[in-house]
């Protein structure tokens, strides 16, 4: 089937090929992200609940010291996963976007960037980051087909 050449039609067609496979990979990191907010939370009632029934607060400070730890990681990773693969799809892969030049260096500093985080969590990064790696040429060559040149502001 022959996508249309329509701007919406081609970007969605292009978005829901792309980015897919990388819910999959994203999802459970904000999950995860959300799961170690919740749990600082929890910690932090934690202590007032200890107090009330005599008990000692030492391990429930170090139980919310150790949550917040955890989380502060988690939520980094996840809102850098999210923001790159936002960046890969509205600004370096959309219609209208910069010069196809750019859009090389671009994709290909999304790509680093998301190799540096890949040992972070590989079982979730390592496929998308392969994805990206393996279909570079196809995602720029069909952005690159597809693109619109905006036209530059009137300078007053």
């Amino acid at each position: 089937m022959r996508l249309s050449l329509e701007p919406n039609n081609w970007l969605h067609s292009l978005h829901c090929r792309l980015f897919h496979g990388f819910e999959a990979a994203v999802n459970p990191l904000e999950l995860r992200a959300d799961s170690t907010i919740d749990a600082c939370e929890q910690r932090q009632h934690e202590p007032a609940r200890q107090q009330r029934r005599g008990k000692p607060l030492y391990s429930s400070a170090q139980r919310l010291r150790r949550a917040r730890a955890a989380s502060d990681p988690a939520i980094a990773l996840y809102d850098d996963v999210a923001l790159l693969l936002e960046w890969l799809g509205h600004d370096i892969l959309s219609v209208a976007g910069p010069a196809y030049a750019q859009r090389c260096l671009l994709y290909d500093f999304v790509t680093a960037e998301l190799l540096a985080r890949v040992a972070l969590c590989p079982h979730r990064l390592e496929p998308v980051h392969r994805t990206l790696q393996n279909r570079r040429q196809e995602f720029l060559a069909e952005a690159r087909g597809r693109s619109v040149l905006l036209p530059e502001k009137p300078r007053i």
